[in-house]
């Protein structure tokens, strides 16, 4: 209570709460694990929590996001992409929480075979049965 020489007040009371910083994000989950240098609509997630704000990076190159900047999922195309490490930052008015990460590993292209070899290099044009021949490599069909 208050007192001054006149009268006596009436306390008041203010109930504050205080904020947090946001937790870490869930692991983020990737649409497509291993997803092609040259390819669209790739999408990465963590659980939406309200009131938090992600921001997403990429340590690789040659990406664009194309959807959900600032929320907690987004939408990417790689145009020639580079292999990375996917970083989702969380805030909040409080400020900035702890980083979750993704390695992303885009699928590389298979060596091409090399020169097609024929067995006969000069067929008749009405012969059958010609035979020609590559490098076998493995996982390429």
């Amino acid at each position: 209570k208050q007192r001054n020489t006149c009268v006596i007040g009436t306390a008041q009371t203010l109930a504050v709460t205080v904020g947090t910083l946001p937790a870490q994000p869930s692991a983020i989950t990737a649409g497509n694990a291993t997803p092609c240098p040259t390819s669209t609509g790739n999408t990465y997630s963590v659980t939406n929590v309200t009131g938090v704000t992600y921001a997403w990076t990429y340590s690789g190159t040659n990406q664009t996001s194309t959807a959900g900047n600032n929320t907690n999922s987004i939408t990417v195309s790689y145009a020639a992409g580079t292999s990375g490490t996917w970083t989702v930052t969380p805030s909040n008015t409080c400020g900035i929480g702890t980083a979750q990460t993704l390695t992303s590993a885009l699928y590389r292209l298979r060596a091409h075979p090399g020169a097609i070899r024929a067995v006969n290099d000069t067929p008749c044009p009405t012969s059958t049965g010609n035979t020609y021949r590559l490098t076998n490599l493995t996982g390429v069909t």
